[in-house]
């Protein structure tokens, strides 16, 4: 059970990184 927590914490911060990430790249781009 920790392993799967642990796990999907991980997983939710790849996510956030990846959107944050993705989103300032877009603004980059667009100047």
């Amino acid at each position: 059970a920790i392993a799967t927590v642990f796990f999907f914490i991980v997983l939710i911060c790849t996510l956030a990184i990846l959107k944050s990430s993705a989103r300032w790249v877009y603004y980059e781009r667009k100047r």
